[in-house]
């Protein structure tokens, strides 16, 4: 911006940044997400730990860090088994299914009220602090899988392990995750059975 505004001014002649190109960041890179095998060894990891329950509801139900942080107890529909996701990333509230291992997790629970997370409400440490440092000690656990310890991780582990059943459609994926088609799509088709045959490739030939 200075250079610009110094050949403007005719201090220079030339903005020596005029032939730098911004690194271009691939839109398609694969996403990372855990294994059935290395989920149930975190599942196992934070057992009896505070921070279980949003580690659960993130690789059980895809929610966002953010997400998680706002949950309340008077979200989660045990009757009809739905967590209802008011405040999102993209301001469109979504209802995810509790599956019954999430469900058998969180029933106990089923007459709390205020924050699921509640752990996380401290009015000297913001909440993402919190969450975050929850992460860390669970590193801790299992550092063998700290590559993987993420929220966003957590988040594609919920898709992709779906994904990979063969029998969730990408747009049922969409409407758990929150995401646009396109997204999801680029994530996850892939990972789909048979998802290329799927297509109708083979009329062209």
């Amino acid at each position: 911006m200075f250079y610009k505004w110094a050949v403007k001014n005719e201090l220079v002649k030339k903005n020596p940044f005029d032939d730098i190109k911004k690194k271009s960041v691939s839109k398609t890179a694969e996403i990372v997400f855990l294994t059935r095998e290395e989920r149930d060894d975190i599942i196992a990891a934070v057992s009896g730990e505070p921070y279980a329950l949003p580690v659960w509801i993130a690789l059980y139900a895809g929610l966002r860090r953010g997400e998680i942080i706002r949950l309340r107890w008077e979200d989660i529909d045990f009757g009809g088994r739905w967590l209802h996701v008011k405040k999102t990333k993209t301001d469109r509230p979504r209802h995810v299914p509790i599956s019954p291992m999430l469900f058998s997790t969180l029933k106990p629970f089923a007459k709390k009220t205020g924050y699921v997370a509640a752990h996380w409400q401290n009015a000297n440490v913001s909440a993402k602090i919190k969450a975050d440092n929850d992460l860390a000690a669970l590193v801790k656990k299992v550092p063998e899988l700290s590559p993987k310890i993420k929220w966003n991780v957590f988040r594609h582990t919920f898709a992709s392990l779906l994904a990979q059943t063969g029998k969730v459609t990408i747009d049922q994926i969409c409407a758990m995750m929150g995401n646009t088609p396109e997204v999801c799509r680029r994530h996850y088709a892939h990972l789909i059975p048979n998802a290329a045959a799927n297509t109708g490739i083979h009329l062209i030939d």
